[in-house]
Parts: structure tokens; C-alpha cells; sequence
């Protein structure tokens, strides 16, 4: 019987004033490749995949947007807390 997983997820608030634009997307999606885990971005009614450039420039995050990233399986909490340090910081 496969184990049940649970998500691992935390907010954090786009701060750079250029938001979430194509060099942050670039890092969090790069950063995110690097877990085994299942990493989702959640936007309002938007839940995206953190491992698809395509689908972290979707999510149109501007200055001030609160996203949540959620997380589960291997490494699940250390991609939540390395990708919302990584958000939370990225300058423009």
C-alpha cells in the first residue's frame, strides 16, 4: 500500500518591484527542478506546477502578490523553505 503524503506549504509576499518577472521565475523554477518532491505555486484560484517556467510566468506575480508554495514528498519541506526564501528575496 503506497503511503499517503502530506503537503508541506507556507506563505511568502512577492516584495521585489519588479515582481516575479522572467530572471526570479528562471531561479524558482531552476531551484525547484532540484527536489524529487511534487512543488505547486498557488495564486488565488491558480495552482501551477514550480517546475514549469511556463506555468510561474502564468501566475503574473506583481509586487505585493501572496502566493503559497506547496510541497510534498522526499525533500518536500526543504524545497518549501529554500523556494520561499528564494521569492522573498529575489530583487528586480
Amino acid at each position: 500500500m503506497a503511503e499517503k503524503r502530506s503537503w508541506v506549504e507556507e506563505k511568502v509576499v512577492v516584495e521585489a518591484e519588479d515582481g516575479l518577472h522572467a530572471r526570479p521565475a528562471r531561479m524558482v523554477w531552476e531551484e525547484a527542478r532540484r527536489y524529487g518532491a511534487e512543488v505547486r505555486i498557488h495564486k488565488e484560484s491558480l495552482d501551477l506546477d514550480a517546475k514549469s517556467i511556463f506555468d510561474i510566468m502564468r501566475l503574473n506575480a506583481t509586487k505585493g502578490t501572496e502566493l503559497i508554495i506547496r510541497a510534498r514528498g522526499e525533500d518536500a519541506k526543504k524545497a518549501v523553505q529554500v523556494l520561499v526564501r528564494l521569492i522573498s528575496s529575489a530583487t528586480s
